[in-house]
């Protein structure tokens, strides 16, 4: 059976999905599915009460000599967490408060 589109309708699919299409059938936007579990399990881990590996790696701080362009240190996996909720871990114990940043930590995803 022959295929009757042009190679160019793909886009023409894509805009139409993303207009609307994606409310129509329920499925997420990738980058703000993964933006909620990050934050989700950011959540997670800041509420454990012992000292296992993944909380200790989170409050890990990188060499100093890691090598970064000029004005640019390195990049922790929480930095973009600590520019929405400040001092996280402490803030992620209150669970009503750290779901109420949830929606502004997605938003800045997509900006």
């Amino acid at each position: 059976m022959k295929n009757n589109r042009s190679p160019g309708d793909d886009g023409i699919v894509i805009e139409a999905i993303k207009e609307g299409g994606l409310a129509r059938t329920k499925v997420k936007d990738a980058v703000l599915r993964i933006a909620e579990l990050k934050w989700n399990w950011a959540g997670h881990v800041a509420r454990l009460k012992d000292e296992r590996w993944t909380r200790r790696m989170i409050e890990w701080r990188p060499r100093q000599d890691a090598f970064r362009s000029r004005d640019r240190p390195p990049t922790r996996w929480a930095d973009d967490v600590k520019r929405v909720a400040g001092n996280w871990i402490q803030i992620a114990q209150d669970r009503n408060k750290w779901n109420g940043l949830k929606e502004a930590y997605v938003q800045q995803w997509t900006t």
